[in-house]
């Protein structure tokens, strides 16, 4: 297994600090392939988060993963079954903070392997330290225009009739790749909480702030 040392910090609360990507090279080493990814975070608490990493197998090039458990602060993402599918070469693997309670640091991220001509898990780790910066994906949909319908329930991104975490999620995977996580009319117009016609992170911060009991519902649309 491949272990890389990041201490990169997470927050939800700003755009700019929700990402962190790494390169596949860095995790997977050549003639090897990927098992299982872990990252591990300092807290025990309970967050809104994503995975995704880079493949060859559909046209966005781009497959979001959701971890298989999660225990002590590790994020366990199993990718055995996709392994032939990653691109390894030019690839990444990407940790996504859409809302917690304060900034979380990532402290490390785990590649376990197998060797692509034995299908043997490596037994001997090794280990590098990385710093890593926090980026906006480049597929971003931030400023996407909010179509001429009518909102039924402002927050609502789901259209479940609920605001809750799960429309946090909704909205941050829409703006991170809105062609892979695509929204209905009606939860576009939804998720236009700040009412300036478009869908951007000022509606992602006004939801998670709804949800986090910051403000009150009539502040969302208003």
């Amino acid at each position: 297994s491949t272990v890389v040392n990041v201490n990169t910090q997470l927050d939800s609360s700003d755009e700019s600090k929700k990402l962190f990507k790494i390169s596949l090279s860095e995790l997977v080493p050549s003639g090897a392939k990927a098992e299982k990814i872990i990252v591990k975070l300092n807290t025990s608490d309970s967050i809104s988060y994503g995975g995704g990493i880079s493949v060859t197998s559909n046209a966005d090039n781009w497959l979001d993963l959701t971890a298989s458990s999660v225990n002590s602060g590790k994020y366990v993402f199993d990718v055995s079954s996709i392994q032939d599918e990653i691109e390894y070469g030019t690839g990444i693997f990407q940790f996504g903070c859409w809302w917690s309670n304060s900034p979380i640091t990532i402290e490390s991220v785990t590649c376990e392997y197998s060797l692509d001509n034995q299908g043997n898990s490596t037994t001997t780790p090794s280990t590098t330290t990385a710093i890593k910066t926090t980026t906006s994906t480049t597929t971003s949909s931030q400023g996407a225009t909010v179509p001429n319908v009518t909102a039924t329930k402002y927050g609502d991104v789901n259209d479940d009739k609920s605001v809750d975490v799960a429309d946090v999620v909704a909205i941050n995977m829409y703006l991170l790749n809105s062609t892979t996580n695509s929204l209905s009319d009606v939860s576009l117009a939804n998720s236009d909480c700040a009412k300036n016609g478009v869908i951007d992170s000022s509606d992602s911060v006004l939801i998670m702030n709804y949800v986090a009991m910051i403000i009150n519902y009539s502040q969302l649309g208003k």
